[in-house]
């Protein structure tokens, strides 16, 4: 790789008051173990005597001069550190560890600045190589590079310990919304049987055609939008003025048959009105365009993410999107473009949902990957003939609960809406 002619942004002097301050503070010393990694340390010395601090402080043993240095002169390290002389001129490198906080956000940042210098660079030297990799790849490879690090900018690594805190976090969430956290679609039995979908979850939902695929899919878009979470939708079969039609449908609970054919009565109007105003305001992100390729999915999703921080995306529908290059047959070009579907909401960690048609015999269309590939398959089936609007909601696969599960649901395609049967 090309070297850089510059020196890689650190500082010796906070890297060192950092340390000093840990070694004043048993509290500094367990937050700076929880929050900063030992990567973020340039000078190698300095990161030996993290390391060390963090190796003791995990151990919970007593803590002194000397156990610091008899355990790097255990582990061979003493050397690193300039021996007993360099290891004593920590100890007194600061007089106090009340600054803790901002030596740590500069070695945090510095730590981030030298990695997006080091991956620009390899991005840097792969444009430059022409027999490496097709143009697609290399220019695929660059976005994903600068998605990551806009996404990392305000991350670093953490300690097992700490994701403790996340998942405490998430325990009191559940309990409070009775079980259920992440994306939901506003209809209670299906909601408690999936259990939310989660961040980096994929899910696809199938039908045969006009069986209500994009309905639920709207549901789920309408709930999470009005909850405030900006959502990418693409498109490929209908325009933003039927996806507003069905919106505008769900939300005021007006009629499609009354917008399609302008039979709206004067009672309608208000009706109209304020669901269009509440409508136009959802922090919904529309991408059309017919037979899309998945790459411009995935890199209008990532810019999405990275404009607007979109917590779901959905896909409107799996077999209209095109692979953008050849392949041997469909079935594998439909299997390549959902396994990039899943990548793309474990590398996003946000929900992405794909609607896919059922062939003539009830299976998903064109590729068994789909469901392979899903963490959630959800099939909507016909339900009991006596009641023309229920529908069975069946989930094939359910990472989160219990396979198998049907849930009764009543749809009411007039107002493209799923609600619990009572």
């Amino acid at each position: 790789m090309t070297q850089n002619p510059r020196s890689l942004p650190h500082s010796d002097d906070c890297e060192r008051g950092l340390l000093c301050s840990m070694i004043l503070s048993a509290e500094v010393r367990s937050e700076c173990v929880a929050q900063v990694p030992s990567e973020a340390f340039y000078v190698p010395g300095n990161r030996t005597v993290f390391d060390a601090l963090c190796a003791l402080d995990q151990s919970g043993s007593a803590f002194d001069f000397h156990l610091v240095k008899k355990w790097l002169a255990d582990t061979g390290k003493l050397a690193e550190v300039g021996g007993a002389e360099g290891l004593s001129s920590l100890w007194s490198f600061v007089p106090t560890s009340a600054n803790w906080e901002f030596y740590a956000e500069l070695v945090k940042e510095d730590y981030q600045r030298r990695n997006a210098i080091l991956q620009m660079q390899a991005c840097i030297d792969r444009l430059y190589n022409r027999l490496s990799e097709v143009r697609e790849t290399v220019v695929e490879h660059v976005e994903k590079t600068l998605t990551k690090l806009a996404l990392d900018a305000s991350k670093v690594e953490k300690a097992w310990r700490a994701f403790m805190l996340d998942t405490l976090n998430q325990i009191e969430a559940r309990t409070q919304s009775q079980g259920i956290i992440g994306a939901q679609f506003g209809v209670r039995s299906l909601d408690m049987a999936i259990g939310g979908i989660q961040p980096s979850e994929y899910v696809v939902i199938c039908a045969e055609t006009s069986g209500g695929k994009s309905a639920l899919a709207l549901s789920l878009i309408m709930r999470e939008a009005k909850r405030g979470i900006p959502v990418a939708v693409f498109s490929l079969e209908m325009s933003p003025a039927q996806v507003q039609e069905r919106m505008l449908a769900n939300d005021g609970q007006l009629s499609m048959k009354t917008l399609r054919f302008g039979l709206l009565t004067e009672h309608d109007f208000p009706k109209l009105t304020q669901s269009a105003s509440r409508v136009s305001k959802l922090p919904i992100h529309f991408e059309e365009g017919y037979n899309m390729n998945i790459v411009e999915v995935v890199s209008r999703a990532r810019l999405l993410k990275v404009r607007h921080d979109i917590g779901l995306v959905v896909v409107d529908y799996l077999q209209l999107v095109s692979l953008g290059s050849k392949e041997t047959s469909r079935e594998r070009e439909i299997a390549e473009i959902s396994r990039r579907l899943r990548l793309l909401a474990l590398e996003l960690k946000i929900p992405v949902v794909a609607l896919s048609q059922l062939n003539d015999e009830g299976r998903l269309r064109e590729s068994r990957a789909i469901g392979h590939d899903a963490d959630t398959v959800i099939h909507i089936e016909d339900g009991d003939s006596e009641n023309a609007f229920e529908r069975n909601i069946v989930l094939k696969k359910n990472r989160n609960g219990q396979r198998g599960e049907t849930v009764k649901l009543n749809f009411y395609g007039e107002f493209m809406t799923f609600e619990d049967v009572r």
